[in-house]
């Protein structure tokens, strides 16, 4: 924070210097200007030099579901398909403009006619009986009591989309 300061601040002393030789007769333009330069600056070094957050603590991703109880239903899943890899929970990709606030994605070892096979039937699961997959105890992921339209909110696929970001997602179940 300390070295974005003093980047914004030797840009505004700069930018003042600079606005004092341009316009010597303007000393309220020129100063506006450089304390509203220092301040883009300042705050453009700031994302620049961010450290990275810290994935140990990530309920702030998802601060109305409750990880372990979501990392217990994708077990249960994961032991129903043998050939289910991976479960990973997105939040809604900017790409793609969907009515929802979660994507689960179930990946699955398609290597072999079984794993492609199992994934079929999966998604025949997923496209047409959703109230399967997030039956009547998935309520029970969310911290608080969620409405009776909670299922709305969830958006399930096999398919990776480009604009999911890992950043922003939760493993619950991995092989």
């Amino acid at each position: 924070m300390l070295k974005s300061l003093a980047v914004a601040i030797i840009a505004a002393l700069l930018s003042f210097w600079l606005g004092r030789m341009v316009l010597p007769g303007e000393p309220l333009i020129v100063t506006g200007g450089a304390l509203f330069l220092g301040l883009i600056v300042w705050t453009s070094v700031e994302k620049l030099w961010r450290k990275p957050a810290d994935q140990t603590d990530d309920s702030d991703i998802f601060p109305l579901l409750d990880k372990k109880v979501l990392e217990k239903w994708g077990k249960k899943w994961g032991e129903q398909y043998a050939y289910l890899n991976k479960i990973v929970l997105y939040d809604t990709p900017l790409k793609y403009p969907l009515d929802v606030n979660y994507v689960l994605y179930f990946e699955f070892d398609t290597s072999t006619p079984e794993g492609e096979r199992s994934e079929a039937v999966f998604n025949e699961t997923i496209a047409f009986h959703t109230d399967t997959i997030l039956a009547s105890g998935f309520s029970e992921v969310y911290i608080k009591k969620p409405d009776r339209y909670f299922r709305d909110d969830w958006f399930l696929s096999i398919n990776h989309f480009a604009g999911f970001d890992e950043e922003y997602s939760w493993v619950i179940y991995k092989k």
